[in-house]
């Protein structure tokens, strides 16, 4: 195998992992299951090199070729000294493809490209979904990691280079695109839009900016709307997202984190925001926000849209405090859903979940996608310390909300297992959406060569097998 090959699994029947080992929780779906049980075998990918921190995100990069299946979009956050790398493999009836469709590197060491990445949705109108991709520490002229984004169109042969649009930040450790995602159309135009963070920018109170898709260019040359944190060191844009429709007015609106946000005596606990849009952009002003408990809590962390988990037309909201700490020691971590209703978004949360003990980092990875494909939006969140292996939860939507316990247990093999998860969209086109899981610490090539898997979706969750 050369230096810079990947190793893969087959798509389907190697018996690389034992079948499910789940946990004693009352109630749980992921029960043990004997050896003999024929669930479905993850597909899986580790790093080239040591220290490629291959896992380190993993999200679907949608149907960038127009075949009606999903791709697999991973970083390798570490690759040539922290240039970044990206590969996105295609989805097929057998799943994603062995070898990657695309490979691109940073332009330079410690450009960190890819450190942010997502589908956008089809930008140009051309009816192929398109990618967005970020290197936060891009050194632009004058200006050391002003951060650069770039966006590659898909096409019949799939994404297509080169990039047929970039911006770069302007401003010495602004971080642009650092968190970079999928806006919706927002203002009605036909064509999906794009938010971008730049969590560094004026001394890290941070902004965040809407682009508009275009037909000619791509994406509009300037943002359209910017918003900014309300005091230095807020991170605000550390995370940005599409919140989906939460008043369901017909118009997406947009999640912004700024994870240090001060809140009085409180301290550094953490902020979220949602701006709803107006149909012609989004709102000057935030329509709704919610803040953390605890100093350092990290709320905002993660941010974005849960789906609608329960059913009433109305999208809900997921977000994150990883630093979150309990009762026996630190970093328990702690997700909240946030339900949507004809007024936006509603507090306090519906339903909250945190770590079982110190150290799990609940919530340092969220997701959702309707796995089960039963009408409810389902949500992922990752607990990367979680004994010591890591573990992903999934908690089924219903008529009632979320699930008080988990209905899917993984238990990871180590390396950070559950360090990122993501929709996969639906990669063998089986009707069931998939689910990607990161562990960049995970060592095979070597130390911190990093692993992701894809677990295919099904009707019944016992059949998702876990890589132990």
């Amino acid at each position: 195998m050369s230096p810079t090959q990947k190793k893969t699994s087959p798509s389907r029947g190697l018996k690389r992992f034992l079948p499910l080992a789940g946990a004693a929780l009352l109630g749980l779906a992921a029960l043990t299951l004997p050896k003999a049980f024929m669930g479905r075998t993850p597909w899986w990918v580790v790093g080239a090199n040591a220290h490629d921190r291959l896992g380190e995100k993993v999200f679907t990069a949608g149907d960038v070729d127009g075949d009606g299946f999903a791709e697999v979009a991973v970083l390798s956050s570490g690759h040539a000294r922290n240039a970044g790398r990206i590969q996105v493999f295609r989805g097929s009836k057998r799943g994603p493809s062995r070898e990657p469709s695309f490979d691109q590197r940073g332009e330079a060491e410690a450009d960190q490209y890819a450190h942010s990445f997502g589908s956008v949705g089809d930008v140009n109108g051309d009816g192929y979904g398109d990618l967005i991709v970020a290197a936060q520490n891009f050194n632009a002229p004058g200006a050391l990691d002003a951060g650069k984004a770039y966006l590659y169109r898909g096409s019949p042969q799939g994404l297509m280079l080169p990039a047929v649009w970039t911006r770069m930040g302007t401003t010495a450790q602004e971080l642009f695109g650092d968190c970079s995602g999928r806006a919706g159309d927002v203002d009605g135009d036909g064509l999906e839009d794009v938010v971008v963070g730049a969590y560094g920018f004026q001394e890290s109170r941070g902004a965040a900016h809407l682009f508009l898709g275009s037909r000619e260019t791509g994406l509009s040359k300037d943002p359209v709307w910017t918003a900014l944190g309300e005091a230095p060191g807020d991170w605000f844009g550390y995370s940005v997202a599409s919140a989906g429709d939460v008043n369901g007015d017909g118009r997406p609106d947009v999640v912004i984190g700024a994870k240090m946000a001060r809140q009085g005596a409180l301290g550094k606990v953490g902020k979220v925001y949602v701006y709803h849009g107006t149909g012609k952009g989004l709102s000057l002003r935030p329509s709704w926000s919610a803040v953390g408990e605890k100093v350092y809590d990290m709320f905002g962390w993660r941010a974005l849209s849960a789906g609608d988990v329960d059913g009433d037309g109305f999208s809900d909201l997921i977000a994150s405090s990883y630093g979150h700490d309990g009762p026996q020691g630190p970093d328990y971590g702690k997700v909240y859903l946030y339900r949507g209703s004809p007024q936006g978004l509603l507090s306090p949360p519906s339903w909250t979940y945190t770590g079982e003990g110190g150290g799990w980092m609940t919530g340092h990875s969220i997701g959702s996608g309707d796995f089960d494909s039963d009408g409810f939006s389902d949500v992922l969140v990752g607990a990367p310390g979680a004994g010591g292996n890591g573990k992903v939860l999934l908690f089924r939507g219903g008529s009632q909300g979320l699930s008080p316990i988990p209905d899917l247990l993984l238990t990871g093999e180590g390396g950070g297992f559950g360090s990122y998860v993501g929709f996969a969209g639906d990669v063998d086109k089986d009707g069931f959406p998939d689910l990607l899981v990161g562990a960049p610490s995970f060592s095979e090539v070597g130390g911190g060569s990093g692993k992701a898997y894809l677990f295919y979706g099904a009707k019944d969750l016992r059949s998702i097998r876990s890589p132990r």
